[in-house]
């Protein structure tokens, strides 16, 4: 069992630039990777992102790279074209003007389209060295989401345990249901016309009732649950979302036995059967 939240680093310098690589994964329902780069690493993104899919199946994911470049990566390109064109019209402006000057070098300068600087970068030199670092961060990153995952997953369990002894209590009790509705019903039967009252009768009545208050369906459904809950747990790597819906399940049958019980000792096992799956399935949207 992982946890969604996870964190890794990693850098590499050599003499022409530094390679720093960060991930950070935090709660989402679904997979989503996002890349953080200078824009002349995106050829790399779909790369980068099969490497954290082989990994990882669910939660948000942000890589974020750093380069740091050493030597100068501009080139300065003079467009001879547009100075000679600008030192002609510079002329004609002060022979026109009736001046006696020529064009400053800062006329030139100042100037985007006679002097350009462009980016020489070749995204391919640090291609290694990026995807280098994106494997050395998934390491930290991936044993913080198996650490945090191996302590919610004992939570679970703890909490798991807390279930099923308030389980127990509703199986012991739904087993005596019968005897407890036979006794109340005698009782009253005896209150309003003492020892006459007919035994077939109350054994009717009894029969009635259980076909309304009795919750051994619902036991048998909660048990089937609970044994398909342990089995995702211990073979599931990337369980979250089935163990979810489990939960939904026993949850809808945790009701409804609550909503039928006329026993107090069992409505009291409920509520704290609800409490215990209500931490399990907080715990459950931290994992992956």
């Amino acid at each position: 069992m992982k946890s969604m939240t996870g964190y890794g680093n990693s850098e590499y310098q050599n003499e022409l630039f530094r390679v720093s690589v960060e991930i950070k994964s935090y709660n989402n329902r679904y997979l989503d990777i996002q890349v953080n780069s200078p824009s002349y690493l995106s050829v790399f993104e779909q790369e980068i992102k099969n490497l954290i899919k082989a990994q990882v199946t669910r939660g948000r994911i942000d890589v974020n790279i750093h380069i740091k470049q050493f030597e100068s990566n501009l080139d300065i390109i003079v467009d001879k074209q547009v100075v000679s064109k600008l030192l002609t019209a510079y002329k004609t402006i002060a022979e026109i003007a009736g001046l006696d000057e020529n064009p400053a070098l800062s006329h030139f300068l100042g100037n985007e389209d006679a002097i350009k600087l462009v980016k020489n970068i070749d995204a391919e030199i640090y291609h290694q060295a990026v995807i280098e670092q994106i494997q050395s961060a998934m390491e930290p990153f991936c044993q913080t989401r198996e650490h945090d995952g191996q302590m919610t997953f004992e939570d679970i369990i703890r909490n798991l345990h807390k279930f099923e002894q308030s389980f127990a209590i509703v199986c012991e009790q739904a087993d005596s249901l019968e005897a407890k509705l036979h006794d109340n019903l005698t009782e009253r039967f005896q209150q309003l016309l003492g020892d006459g009252y007919d035994e077939g009768r109350i054994l009717q009545e009894v029969g009635v009732m259980l076909n309304k208050y009795t919750v051994n369906e619902e036991i048998q459904r909660i048990r089937s649950h609970l044994n398909q809950f342990k089995g995702v747990m211990e073979k599931e790597a990337a369980a979250g979302k089935k163990l979810d819906f489990i939960c939904q399940e026993l949850n809808r049958e945790i009701n409804t036995t609550a909503s039928k019980s006329v026993i107090a000792e069992i409505n009291q096992a409920v509520v704290l059967m609800k409490d215990s799956l209500e931490n399990i399935r907080e715990q459950l949207r931290n994992i992956e």
